[in-house]
């Protein structure tokens, strides 16, 4: 806890979990996050051991951030975390989503069984930048970067996509499905958002409002 109980712990790690990234990348991705608040996380998670700091070759040469591999053997902890928080009854589903947050959602909501179907790459394009979702019978695979092979390609905002894979909504599936351009094979895309079924949200305490913060 002295390690990933400080602030901005957990989100700067999980923003390094699909790959090196650069300062500028991270303070755009962490909601909230200043500049000298990310710097101070940065470097006390790189004093800790859990990422480190190189100079990506010419012509670049820029300072990127990735994690070690005893940082990324903290993924395991940010599944329980997400899936955890799945459960909240009080998610504000209108929060800032980054794409590494949707990708790694996406990899700990995945139904296993109901996905064994499915095999093939579907290519996601959010906010700029490629993403992949690679399946082959009930086993995911996320990341960051263009896939080749792809069988389908989604386009939009992560949090528009979000709603369209976990929104229990019927109605609010349907309009986050209109603001997202698909492309290529729309019977797997649609077999795919299937295969994700939320759990049921954990009960209010007594007395408690569902409106409040």
């Amino acid at each position: 806890m002295n390690i990933v109980g400080e602030r901005w712990a957990i989100p700067v790690m999980r923003e390094l979990m699909l790959g090196p990234r650069r300062f500028s990348e991270i303070e755009n991705n962490v909601d909230g996050i200043s500049e000298n608040a990310l710097a101070q996380r940065l470097g006390s998670l790189e004093a800790a051991g859990v990422l480190v700091r190189r100079t990506l070759p010419p012509p670049a040469w820029e300072h990127v951030y990735e994690l070690t591999p005893w940082g990324y053997a903290a993924e395991p902890i940010l599944w329980m975390l997400g899936g955890w928080g799945m459960q909240s009854p009080l998610y504000d589903h209108s929060r800032p989503l980054s794409a590494t947050s949707l990708m790694l959602s996406i990899k700990v909501m995945l139904d296993r069984e109901a996905a064994a179907s499915l095999t093939g790459t579907i290519r996601m394009r959010l906010n700029g930048e490629d993403y992949y979702a690679d399946l082959t019978q009930g086993d995911i695979e996320v990341g960051r970067g263009r896939p080749e092979n792809v069988r389908v390609t989604i386009s939009g905002e992560p949090a528009i996509l979000a709603g369209w894979l976990f929104d229990s909504d019927e109605e609010a599936m349907l309009a986050a499905a209109d603001r997202l351009a698909v492309e290529g094979d729309l019977a797997f895309a649609m077999r795919f958002v299937d295969c994700f079924h939320l759990p049921e949200k954990a009960p209010l305490a007594d007395g408690q409002d569902r409106q409040q913060p």
